[in-house]
Order: C-alpha cells, then structure tokens, then sequence
C-alpha cells in the first residue's frame, strides 16, 4: 500500500497574538492583570497520484523503479489515477481571547500567597474536502468554549535560602 504513489501538498498558516499585561501595587497587595488574543488561519490543500498496472506484460513489473516508470511505460504499463481523498485537504480558524487577574498578598515576611483567575473563549472551525477528491468523507466543525482556570499558591520561607511552595491550579 502506497506504492508509487505521490502526495503533494501546501500548507498556508497565518498566526497573530497580542497581548497586555499590568501590575497595580495596592499596599500590601499586587494586583496583576492581562488580557491576550490569538487569531489563527490555515488552509491545507492536497493530492496524491498513483501509478497503477494496466498492461499485461508482467516483464515491466520485473524491472528497477527506475525503468519501470520510465516516460515510455506511463500509458502502455501504467497509468496514473488521482487517489485524493476529502481529508486531504482542509480550511481551520481559532481564535482565542483570555483575560487574567492575581493577587498577590504577603501575610507576613515568611509567607505570601498568590491568587488568580484565567477567563478563557476559544471558538474553532474546521472544513474539509476538495474538488479533486475521488473519495472520503466531508465533514465539518464548529465549536465555542468557555473557561474558567483558577490557580493558588503560598510560598512559606523558613530561612532566607529556602522556600516551601504549595500550588494548586486547572488548565487545558
């Protein structure tokens, strides 16, 4: 399987991301805050060919991969067949927003705990198929999510070369 065959492709994939961040001191209190964005694009357009036996001479199967599908065998020996399927190529977008807020608050010299939030929308979509496909399934898909992706932290000093840190958070 996959014998003399013949997979071309082209990928375009554009990605943009901006980002914001900031740190409000409060007192005894750092606030941080930030928003980010990302915008991605990609199209991927394929086709694959095969070289397929049609002739009865069983001698042209003998000979090197060279001589076989030499320019004077195409047609009497061989043919060449488009075997692009629909998954071969695709059109996708995603683009994601966040925003994030933390706290920071120093208890006392030997500890300080560190709070925060991570708000997060992603939407995707996704396209398959092309003209030149012989087979394969079309399919598509659309879907938008919402999240939310807390985190805490405490960092206890003991001594001033040493630190115990314990942290809890939720990501993808």
């Amino acid at each position: 399987p996959g014998s003399a065959q013949r997979f071309f492709s082209l990928l375009d994939d554009t990605s943009l991301g901006l980002g914001a961040d900031a740190l409000v001191p409060s007192g005894p209190i750092r606030i941080k805050t930030g928003l980010s964005a990302q915008a991605t694009r990609r199209e991927l357009e394929s086709r694959r060919f095969r070289y397929v036996f049609r002739g009865d001479d069983n001698a042209v199967r003998a000979m090197s991969p060279e001589q076989m599908l030499d320019p004077a065998n195409i047609g009497p020996a061989f043919r060449l067949d488009e075997e692009t399927l629909q998954e071969d190529s695709y059109r996708a977008n995603q683009d994601v927003l966040a925003g994030y807020v933390s706290a920071e608050l120093e208890v006392d010299p030997k500890v300080k705990t560190i709070l925060g939030v991570r708000a997060e929308y992603a939407s995707q979509q996704l396209d398959n198929g092309t003209m030149f496909a012989v087979a394969g399934n079309v399919s598509s898909l659309d879907r938008a999510d919402a999240d939310f992706f807390p985190a805490l932290h405490v960092v206890v000093s003991p001594h001033a070369e040493h630190n115990v840190r314990a942290a809890y958070s939720h990501s993808l």
